[in-house]
């Protein structure tokens, strides 16, 4: 196979990729150790995911002065990102109107793809915010609007609600599995499924004797992660990237890198597909080592 021949079939796989942007305004990350993205690099990762097919940024109004860095970027680069973004905590009915208008200027964008609440506590203290993001929906300043939810308690509450939304971000790696039940039933709904913590921050890279003490109950999940990377001849990167990305039922998969490296390397692994059958197989190895709900929110362990 030529070099134009795998450039083609990489363009092809690597829409299924979000670029996230957490790492644009805050330190973020448990094994981040190069700390937020300095303007070099990131006019680099952005060029670069651009040019490798990647056409949406994940974003959201509480990470530092990650929409200003982008919305920078946009105005003098020409890379048509989608964007989706998220409303500050403590939204509601009244104030989230203003505060899209505040992210709308921040990204220098007229529109969005997408627009979610970030703390659902928001919708359950103010129901009625869904109308107000009904009406900037068909004002066509957002083209979906969603939620980004942390249990699977949530979605049931939208379930029983009856509430309509087009978009819905939810942690899924690994170790993660809790929403992967509700997968079908979302897409029966015509329902946008982005899938964020595929690599849980960084974690799945760390060595056991590096866990702080709170975390020392993933001891023996990643020594059984390092010991199927061995036998299979392939990277943790690789094997958690492909576990998401080879789930038909998920359409994006946000991912947060440090740096341009960063980046080629997961778009080589996630490129690197492994077999169907043996990749049932690690699932089920991996889905015998059962870890407490709070430690698989990384919002836990401080």
């Amino acid at each position: 196979m030529n070099n134009k021949d795998v450039t083609t079939k990489t363009h092809k796989l690597n829409p299924k990729f979000v670029l996230g942007t957490v790492q644009f305004g805050l330190n973020y990350g448990i094994n981040n150790k190069s700390g937020v993205v300095n303007d070099d690099s990131l006019s680099e990762l952005l060029n670069y995911a651009f040019n490798k097919g990647i056409d949406t940024l994940d974003t959201a109004y509480n990470y530092g002065n990650s929409e200003e860095r982008i919305g920078k970027y946009l105005s003098v680069n020409n890379c048509n990102f989608k964007v989706i973004t998220k409303a500050p905590r403590g939204s509601d009915t009244i104030n989230v109107k203003k505060y899209f208008q505040e992210t709308l200027d921040k990204l220098k964008k007229k529109s969005v793809y997408g627009y979610m609440l970030h703390d659902f506590n928001d919708y359950l203290n103010d129901k009625k915010i869904i109308n107000s993001l009904t009406d900037l929906k068909n004002s066509g300043l957002i083209n979906k609007i969603g939620f980004s939810l942390y249990y699977p308690e949530q979605l049931d509450i939208l379930f029983n609600d009856k509430r309509n939304f087009e978009l819905i971000q939810v942690p899924y790696n690994l170790v993660d599995r809790r929403f992967e039940k509700y997968f079908e039933q979302l897409k029966n709904r015509n329902v946008e499924i982005h899938v964020r913590s595929v690599l849980l921050q960084g974690l799945f890279f760390m060595k056991p004797e590096e866990l702080p003490e709170k975390l020392k109950p993933f001891n023996n999940f990643l020594d059984k992660l390092n010991q199927i990377s061995q036998y299979t001849n392939r990277t943790i990167e690789n094997i958690a990237l492909n576990f998401v990305a080879q789930n038909q039922n998920v359409d994006k998969i946000v991912v947060g890198v440090d740096n341009q490296k960063q980046l080629i390397d997961n778009l080589s692994e996630i490129n690197n597909m492994i077999d169907a059958e043996k990749l049932l197989h690690i699932k089920d190895e991996l889905a015998e080592l059962n870890l407490p709900t709070e430690l698989l929110i990384p919002s836990n362990w401080k």
